[in-house]
């Protein structure tokens, strides 16, 4: 997992993650992070999903945006392609 954009604040030592880019994860990693940033979103299946059509690019790699909205832009495959959850359509 790579994370950009990060900020840090000096007077609390607390990081800011503004976006995530994912590489291929194990079950226990992707469930961590499902749990913690995808959880309200989209199911676990459904994430997993998501993720294996990135993963199944070579060179593919997944992007959890934070500052974007779960069903504008939040989710995508690369930087290009976006991904709208099953339970917006």
């Amino acid at each position: 997992m790579v994370c950009i954009d990060v900020g840090l604040i000096y007077s609390t030592s607390l990081f800011y993650i503004l976006q995530l880019i994912l590489f291929n994860q194990d079950v226990k990693n992707a469930q961590a992070i499902h749990d913690t940033f995808v959880g309200g979103h989209m199911t676990f299946d459904e994430f997993r999903e998501f993720c294996g059509q990135c993963w199944a690019e070579p060179f593919g790699f997944c992007v959890i945006d934070l500052t974007s909205k779960a069903y504008n832009g939040m989710y995508r495959c690369g930087f290009d392609l976006f991904y709208i959850q099953k339970a917006s359509i």
